[in-house]
């Protein structure tokens, strides 16, 4: 659903609309399911424990609520909370994983892996955590585009992105947009760094094709980061993401 602010009370009638229209269409699945009678007991999923298999739970429902957490310890929390120390005691220099809040701390180093772990659930992968999706944002793009380089952006993303492409130009870096849909950034590819996807897009929740724009990307040579507004890589199609960073937008809210 498109963020409703975006586009005045216009944009909130029309998410209204969308949101009686799924209705509709949920009462009557469910209306078909009671007429028919009561299901009977489902069948053991493939990767779900089921008291017939005896297999570990490892689908990504179970994923989704395990992780990031430790393993299991005899009278410790089942869910550690969050740490709001700002400082660590140090045994001498301040070197090791934790010494200032400001820098990281256990909070987030659990976050990060479990944002991991549901990313990329047969691969390790490295996470960082940052306080909204446009910090994520120009960390991406600022580290790795330099003066004389080109980059591709959506033209239908988020509403900040217009102020970042100027900051950008002001570095002598040229920015090409294009709309998300039809997998029109394939036209101004050409000679580009980085390719910046934004699917679904921001407010429009248009898609693309991920796949094949990354593959063509990547056969010329360029950078590729992908941005969502909301699905996680669980909710999307999986695919190989070498030399790809990804920046879910949830945090932005």
């Amino acid at each position: 659903m498109p963020d409703p602010y975006y586009g005045g009370l216009a944009g909130f009638e029309e998410c209204l609309e969308m949101i009686e229209t799924a209705c509709d269409g949920l009462l009557e699945a469910v209306r078909a399911e009671v007429t028919s009678g009561t299901p009977g007991p489902a069948e053991p999923r493939p990767g779900l424990y089921h008291p017939t298999t005896r297999r570990r739970m490892t689908g990504d429902g179970t994923r989704a609520v395990r992780a990031g957490l430790p393993e299991p310890v005899a009278y410790e929390p089942a869910l550690p909370g969050p740490v709001f120390a700002a400082h660590f005691h140090l045994p001498g220099e301040a070197t090791g994983p934790y010494t200032y809040g400001r820098d990281t701390n256990p909070t987030w180093t659990r976050l990060e892996a479990a944002i991991g772990e549901l990313e990329s659930p047969d691969e390790p992968a490295h996470t960082v955590a940052f306080a909204s999706g446009m910090a994520a944002i120009t960390a991406v793009l600022f580290s790795q585009l330099r003066t004389g380089d080109a980059v591709v952006l959506p033209d239908d993303g988020y509403q900040l992105l217009p102020a970042v492409r100027s900051r950008l130009e002001g570095y002598g870096i040229e920015v090409r947009t294009a709309p998300t849909a039809a997998d029109a950034q394939l036209d101004v590819l050409d000679g580009a760094r980085l390719l910046w996807i934004e699917t679904p897009s921001n407010p429009g929740l248009d898609v693309c094709d991920v796949r094949r724009l990354a593959d063509a990307a990547h056969a010329r040579g360029a950078l590729v980061a992908v941005d969502n507004t909301s699905p996680p890589r669980s909710a999307s199609v999986r695919w190989s993401w070498a030399r790809t960073s990804r920046s879910p937008a949830g945090p932005r809210h």
